[in-house]
This record gives structure tokens, C-alpha cells and sequence, in this order.
């Protein structure tokens, strides 16, 4: 339980709040002290961060500000994106974390998975739902191929999907997953799904829930597929050769999870070889995705930017969770969406 004697020390670090965000967490919680200072990492910084390869681009450690550092320092709460080598080792005071999304695999040598400071998220799983499905939707009806053709001034139909009746396989129904399934299920298709804990899933949320090594078999019945299981050392890379044969030559793969659950030079050849129909990803192993990168020239895969969970008034969201978290932190309850370290997600 937080003292409540004493304001609590709230840091944010999140380079892209305004004077205003921060200004919505004091009114809101009127026992914290919020202060601010932005630390932003670059992308290649972060994915090396996230694949445990900081070594690669030099010291460890950037160096970082007195500023900053006294700060840290004081802070006992902090809403972050982004998070310095040794984050622990600078704020010895520090009780918990809140990240501005939902996964937490960027956070490798910060010290947090080490420690006893809890890590939590904000869940955004509404907002990559409806970013998954509008791309299952832009590979059933080739809404893509109809804005080439609208842009050339072309009129020409083209034979689309439905969706009723289709099967789609949903790897890992967690919070992403199961809003997923429930959208899918409004369309009337039937949902397949992976799950870490299988025995433990709602069924109300899939027709078929099966165990992670049965991956195999629920990729082979699915028309469509949908990556949402969260990246840890047992979920990168997971989609190999064995995996992209075993679904349907006729089915289509979507990614909005993390980049390096795809092997992508696999993905490539299975592209060009027609090993599946097509592809939807957001997420790369390296963003921004080079200009030179093959996935670039493949004319059955539509790109979007790592946008899957950027809405217009996501601060506002973000914010609005994080202020129930302090709440409960303050009145000694427990906090939402904690991350279970063990898992990574």
C-alpha cells in the first residue's frame, strides 16, 4: 500500500504526452505529484533491445542526464514506453511501471524482469482487433487490389470472400485474441484458436481451442490466420517452413503481435511459391521496414506501419487506465493488468 500521507512520486517518461495529459493525471488523482522528463528510444534500439542484442550498437548504457537521473531517482510510479539500461539500479524507490501498450518484451536489461517491480499494461486489445479483422477483411474482398484499380481509374470486379462460414485460426487467445474471436464470430465464421492455457480458455470465445503444439492441425483447417500470441523465447520464430505448409494453399496469414514470431525470409518464399494465398502484416522484425526488404516488392501482401493499436485518442485511453491503477495503488488494492514476468505477457 502506498503511504498516504504524502504525495506519490509519479514520473513520465513518455515523449509524446502534452503538459495537458499530464495536467488530466493530476486533476484526476490529486495524490500524486506528476513530473515529467521524455525518453525515447530509437527502433533499431528497441528491436535490439527486444531481441537481447544492445551489445550489437555499443555501450549498454547511454548516458543519461542529472536531470533525468534525479528524477528516477524520486519517481515511484512511472508511465513509460521506452525504458534506460539499468532503469531498476537508477530508481531504488521505484514500485511500478506502466507501459503506454501491452507488450513488455522491449524491456530486456532494464532490470524490471529481474526485480520486484511490477510491470503493467495498457490494454489496447479493442483497437488491434478491429485493425486485425479490417485486414482479414482487406485480403477477403482484395480491398487493395480494388484501390490500385481505383487509382488507375479501372472498372473491374473482382471475385471476393465472405467471411460467413469461413474458418479462422486465432494464435493465442489472450485479451487481443478473444476480442478478435468475438468480432470474427459476429462475421459467422467459425474460430479456431491456440492457447497457452487450453484447459483454462472460455469456450464461448472459440469453437476449437487447441493446446500450443497442436498448432499444426488448427492451421490446417483455417481459412484465415491471426497472430496475437505475445512474443517470448517460445513464440519467436515460431512460424517457420513446418508451419506456413501446413496451413491451406487457398488461406491467408495476418500478423499484428511482433515481428519476430515470423521468419520472414520463409514468408517470402512462401509468398512467391504459393505455398498460401496471401498475407497481412504490421509488425516486422526490423521497423521501420527497410526500403530494400523483399516483403516491399510482393504484390499478395499488404503492409500497414506497427498502427494496429494507434487510435486518435489513444492518450486519453491510456491515461484513463492509468489513473484507475493509481487509484487502486493508493488505496492499497491490487493493480489491473499486471504482467505475469514468468510469461512475459
Amino acid at each position: 500500500m502506498a503511504p498516504s500521507m504524502r504525495k506519490v512520486n509519479v514520473l513520465s517518461s513518455f515523449s509524446f504526452f502534452s503538459e495537458s495529459n499530464l495536467d488530466a493525471i493530476r486533476n484526476a488523482v490529486p495524490e500524486v505529484s506528476v513530473a515529467a522528463f521524455p525518453y525515447r528510444e530509437t527502433e533499431e534500439e528497441r528491436s535490439a533491445r527486444r531481441k537481447g542484442e544492445l551489445h550489437t550498437l555499443g555501450p549498454h548504457t547511454r548516458e543519461l542526464s542529472p536531470e533525468f537521473l534525479a528524477k528516477l531517482a524520486e519517481a515511484e510510479v512511472m508511465f513509460i514506453l521506452d525504458a534506460p539500461t539499468g532503469l531498476v539500479q537508477h530508481a531504488p524507490k521505484l514500485r511500478w511501471v506502466q507501459l503506454i501498450g501491452a507488450g513488455a518484451d522491449h524491456l530486456k536489461g532494464t532490470g524490471l524482469f529481474e526485480s520486484d517491480v511490477d510491470i503493467v499494461a495498457t490494454r489496447n486489445s479493442h483497437f488491434v482487433a478491429e485493425h486485425a479483422l479490417g485486414l482479414v477483411l482487406l485480403l477477403a474482398k482484395r480491398l487493395g487490389q480494388y484501390l490500385e484499380l481505383s487509382n488507375r481509374r479501372q472498372w473491374k470486379r473482382l471475385l471476393g470472400q465472405t467471411l460467413w462460414g469461413k474458418t479462422i485460426g486465432i494464435v493465442g487467445l489472450g485479451h487481443i485474441g478473444s476480442e478478435v474471436a468475438q468480432l470474427c464470430k459476429a462475421f459467422g465464421m467459425q474460430v479456431l484458436a491456440t492457447k497457452l492455457r487450453w484447459q483454462e480458455a472460455p469456450r464461448a470465445h472459440a469453437d476449437g481451442i487447441f493446446p500450443p503444439f497442436k498448432l499444426p492441425e488448427m492451421l490446417g483447417q483455417s481459412d484465415y490466420v491471426v497472430i496475437c500470441v505475445a512474443l517470448t523465447s517460445d513464440t519467436e520464430g515460431m512460424f517457420g517452413e513446418a508451419e506456413l505448409r501446413a496451413m491451406r494453399p487457398g488461406a491467408f496469414l495476418v500478423n499484428v503481435s511482433r515481428g519476430e514470431i515470423v521468419q520472414e525470409d520463409v514468408l517470402v518464399r512462401a509468398l512467391r511459391e504459393g505455398w498460401i494465398a496471401g498475407a497481412a502484416l504490421d509488425v516486422f522484425r526490423t521497423e521501420p521496414l527497410p526500403e530494400d526488404s523483399e516483403l516491399w516488392e510482393l504484390p499478395n501482401l499488404f503492409i500497414t506501419p506497427h498502427s494496429a493499436g494507434v487510435v486518435a485518442n489513444y492518450p486519453d485511453l491510456a491515461i484513463a487506465q492509468f489513473c484507475d491503477n493509481l487509484r487502486r495503488y493508493i488505496a492499497g488494492e491490487p493493480l489491473v493488468n499486471v504482467i505475469d514476468k514468468k510469461l512475459g505477457f
